[in-house]
């Protein structure tokens, strides 16, 4: 089990991992993933995974902003490790918010993280790709180009419907990249912004 006061500290909005991490021994790393493996099976593959985590908006957000991501059935988190690879996709909006790797073995724990029900399997994450809420992209936009995708014919939101789910390393790849060039656009508008506020301001 997780200490209860590292877990207290990160389900405390604009809480920071740096402190923390600095004080955990390898000892209690060891620990951890022992637990973990206890808990949702073991799993010895050595090379990294990628998947889609399904979410809707206010959970995201709450996973962004604590560096967490949990679930209740340990079966949803069994395949996830460090070094793993998650893609939030926020269902109601069917746009991928961002992109993050799994820094923390699955560990068991007790809270209420996204509303009143008791979370019990935790992750610790740290953000690769984080989109502004208006540049999220749309799966509308890129379905056809995602082997995931294999009838083009139906909605393609119907599979994103699972709450999480791995995803291979060509749909990776394009999403992650077009997911970059909207954040190196948002980055370009940005920068337009300030210096015609600067211009303003010296007028």
């Amino acid at each position: 089990m997780i200490d209860p006061e590292r877990l207290k500290r990160l389900l405390m909005p604009g809480a920071s991992l740096r402190d923390d991490d600095d004080k955990e021994t390898k000892q209690e790393s060891a620990r951890r993933s022992r637990s973990a493996d206890q808990s949702s099976g073991t799993d010895d593959r050595q090379e990294s995974m990628i998947f889609v985590a399904v979410a809707n908006r206010e959970n995201y957000l709450i996973c962004k902003e604590r560096k967490i991501y949990a679930a209740k059935n340990p079966s949803l988190l069994a395949r996830v490790k460090a070094g793993d690879t998650i893609v939030f996709y926020i269902s109601k909006y069917g746009q991928f918010a961002g992109v993050y790797r799994v820094t923390k073995p699955v560990y068991q724990a007790h809270a209420h993280l996204f509303d009143s029900a008791l979370y019990r399997y935790f992750i610790e994450i740290i953000p690769v790709i984080e989109l502004p809420e208006n540049k999220w992209l749309n799966l509308a936009e890129v379905a056809k180009n995602l082997r995931m995708v294999k009838d083009k014919h139906i909605p393609p939101g119907k599979y994103f419907q699972a709450t999480i789910r791995s995803l291979d390393e060509a749909d990776y790849e394009y999403l992650s990249s077009a997911m970059s060039k909207a954040m190196k656009m948002s980055s370009k508008f940005s920068a337009a912004g300030s210096r015609l506020q600067e211009g303003n301001d010296d007028t």
